[in-house]
């Protein structure tokens, strides 16, 4: 089915297509984006009040992709879905911070493992308590039984493949494969 558009002929028009059209602006996938934004924001002003004025979100995405024991560019790059070259820009930015460093793998000289230094775990530390406070914040704008219910929600969103969710019912019915015919 091909959703048709009409065109504004003036100014009175294009303000009421702009309100009835504005599903841009009003559907769960911008709520989301946008709850995702507050949520780090808050966290990187805790974050930056505590000591870390030069972390931006974009750091502390990257600090979430990096295992404690060490973890190679390459992996973090396809973590994160971005190309080596920009990991590797984030992991220099990191390092000249003094939160992580590079080291050669011991299996493949060729592949470097980004590993946090003594002040990147107090980094992680900060930005764990940082999170946990704009948890608590959520839980007090909406409700401990809601975020509750919202984390249930988004984790089975996000652990779903692509298909479709089976509804679930009372009765489960067992369907039988249609017989192939030979041509």
């Amino acid at each position: 089915m091909q959703h048709i558009v009409p065109q504004a002929e003036s100014a009175r028009e294009i303000k009421i297509m702009a309100s009835r059209y504005d599903w841009r602006h009003d559907n769960t996938g911008r709520l989301l984006f946008d709850s995702t934004r507050r949520f780090q924001e808050r966290a990187l002003a805790i974050v930056n009040r505590q000591g870390y004025p030069e972390m931006r979100i974009a750091h502390m995405a990257t600090t979430r992709h990096i295992d404690l024991a060490g973890t190679r560019i390459a992996d973090l790059a396809l973590r994160a879905g971005v190309t080596k070259q920009s990991m590797g820009e984030m992991i220099d930015q990191l390092a000249a911070m003094g939160f992580v460093t590079r080291s050669a793998d011991g299996s493949d000289k060729r592949a470097k493992i980004v590993t946090f230094t003594p002040s990147g775990r107090k980094l992680l530390d900060t930005i764990r308590k940082a999170v946990a406070a704009c948890e608590r914040d959520l839980a007090t704008r909406i409700g401990d039984k809601a975020v509750g219910e919202l984390r249930s929600a988004l984790t089975d969103y996000c652990r779903t493949g692509d298909e479709a969710p089976a509804t679930k019912t009372a009765k489960t019915t067992k369907t039988k494969k249609a017989p192939v015919k030979k041509r």
